[in-house]
């Protein structure tokens, strides 16, 4: 369901103070009965922030249209005692209005503007009139917009007109503006206002992440700067990427807050702080010297803090990060050993989902800032990825399969089948961790993982590592294969062990393949790779730790009876 949903307020001649919720149902105008569940929302979180979110349901009423209202066609809905920032509506064809009471002790005499864009509002109540001016300051090049709510006589906006009709839901879209517009209107009408830069003098539309930074601008994340930039290339701090997620996040804030001695109750962020740790992105515990608000965020750190989030709000993604904790990972830091164990689970969720990947160079880059560009396209993945589940995600799979058993088979299509002894075994049974002798007392080999690649996906995670410009691999699988790396340990008891010699004393056939092979400037991930031949030799006694590279008939081709593949007796695979 495509959903809005806005705050607003009022505060009427008997004193009461409401907040204005309204829900647009987009694509509900030819549905009846549509059920969905309306949120709370406010630029002034404290409201939410009362002790166990409390509202009275019996103060919540319904405007059956919003087209000539009257206050007397309220409608009381129900009279439970609400203890979630969220209660159930069902909507007619029409939209619908909705009006909260607010706790008595907050008098929100501002209006509410979508997406906290604007910097600053300030209402000013003219003396013996029933007018009321409100002041709107805005930073950068902003585009103005009024929303009239109730069939009253239009306010009169400067710097510009803004004119509507009696009995209708006028939207006036004005110039350009810059600075602060001042909104005069009825002292009984609601209005609702909207702004967003049109542009950044620093920021070209041919800029790599131009659509997700004037996204996240329209949608509130992100605001410009007073000199009209944007500063695209500017690092994150803490606080302000803690309030960026706040402000993301659908999650609801179920988890303690956080309150830190470096972080005065003065300080802008202090309410993103707290509502970040109330859903689940950060804990108090984890800064025991401090928060360091005005600190760069380093890459690593938001790879927790959004895992942290997205296990919050679905436990499957919680799981997904235990799956994965000897899972690969297609970066240097993997293969160089410098990337924390610990982290292994939220990185590869970040790349699983597609929300944060490595650079060009084959690194991750845990350590290194972000830029205020990166975060802008960052978060409108985190956003799409917050709206799925872990099994929505293809590469995500196949790293949770290896994380689990060692190998993607089963993302790839392919299933286990019965061997000569009846039993289908599977790789993790019989192979995966296993040390295996060879024959002739040649030697044994560890199967440390298995990767089932398809040449023509270079969108798969693991394509990369092998497919990289100038590698020879296209005659190694062959028409109709698909790609197999199995990283192997292997432990000659012999003198010249070659990969000829690897081959000739198991029955693994096609799987293992060869160890004589190019991957291009794949090689910046730092892969254990080495070329073997007749001449280059494993000595007896000398381990090595060496990727070699097989084949594996395409599912999608495969027809049966006999498997696509064997590990000779103990494992079979086809469809």
């Amino acid at each position: 369901m495509n959903e809005i949903d806005l705050l607003f307020s009022k505060e009427f001649s008997d004193g009461k103070s409401f907040s204005f919720a309204w829900r647009i149902f987009l694509d509900e105008y030819n549905r009846q009965d549509e059920e969905g569940k309306l949120k709370l929302v406010s630029n002034k979180p404290t409201l939410l922030e009362q002790r166990d979110l409390a509202f009275l349901a019996a103060t919540v009423h319904r405007l059956t249209r919003l087209d000539g209202i009257k206050i007397p066609d309220w409608v009381v809905e129900d009279s439970t005692f609400l203890k979630e920032p969220y209660f159930t509506v069902k909507g007619d064809k029409f939209r619908l209005l909705y009006l909260v009471e607010s706790p008595p002790e907050f008098k929100m005499r501002n209006i509410f503007t979508v997406g906290n864009v604007l910097s600053r509002v300030s209402t000013i109540k003219e003396a013996l009139k029933m007018k009321v001016n409100k002041t709107l300051t805005a930073t950068g090049a902003l585009v103005l917009s009024v929303t009239l709510l109730t069939g009253f006589a239009g306010p009169a906006v400067s710097p510009m007109a803004v004119a509507a009709g009696v009995g209708n839901n006028n939207i006036a879209v004005t110039e350009t503006i810059k600075g602060t517009a001042v909104a005069q209107m009825d002292d009984s009408e609601v209005f609702a206002v909207a702004s967003s830069p049109t542009s950044f003098k620093d920021l070209s539309k041919s800029h790599w992440a131009y659509n997700e930074i004037m996204s996240a601008v329209q949608k509130g994340y992100f605001k410009g700067y007073t000199d009209g930039t944007f500063k695209p290339n500017a690092a994150v701090s803490r606080s302000e990427f803690v309030a960026l997620l706040s402000r993301v996040s659908t999650n609801q804030p179920t988890e303690a807050g956080a309150t830190f001695s470096d972080v005065p109750a003065t300080n802008w962020a202090v309410e993103g702080i707290n509502l970040a740790a109330q859903m689940g992105f950060i804990k108090q515990s984890d800064f025991v010297n401090g928060f360091k608000p005005n600190q760069a965020m380093t890459r690593i750190e938001m790879v927790r803090w959004m895992s942290a989030g997205l296990s919050q709000a679905n436990p499957e993604y919680a799981q997904a990060i235990k799956d994965m904790a000897e899972t690969v990972l297609p970066v240097q830091e993997y293969y160089k050993g410098t990337l924390a164990k610990a982290d292994y689970g939220t990185v590869g969720l970040m790349m699983g989902t597609g929300i944060l990947n490595g650079y060009d160079t084959g690194a991750f880059g845990g350590g290194n800032t972000t830029s205020r560009a990166e975060v802008a396209a960052i978060l409108s993945r985190l956003e799409e990825a917050q709206k799925k589940g872990p099994d929505d995600f293809f590469n995500l799979r196949q790293m949770r399969e290896i994380g689990t058993k060692g190998t993607n088979l089963e993302t790839m299509g392919y299933s286990y089948v019965n061997t000569v002894s009846g039993v289908a075994n599977t790789f993790a049974e019989k192979i995966w961790k296993q040390t295996l002798p060879l024959d002739n007392n040649a030697g044994e080999v560890e199967f440390k993982h298995m990767i089932v690649i398809n040449p023509n996906d270079p969108s798969s995670i693991y394509h990369r590592l092998f497919y990289g410009k100038g590698n020879n691999l296209e005659m190694k699988a062959g028409a109709g294969r698909y790609l197999v790396a199995s990283l192997l340990t292997v432990k000659p008891n012999r003198d010249k062990f070659t990969d000829t010699t690897l081959l000739q004393a198991s029955d693994f056939g096609t799987l293992l393949g060869s160890a004589s092979y190019k991957v291009g400037d794949a090689d910046k991930y730092g892969q254990p790779l080495f070329s073997l031949s007749d001449t280059e030799v494993v000595g007896k006694g000398k381990e090595r730790i060496v990727y070699f590279l097989g084949s594996i008939q395409d599912i999608n081709l495969y027809k049966g009876p006999a498997p696509a593949a064997s590990f000779g007796k103990l494992v079979s695979v086809g469809r």
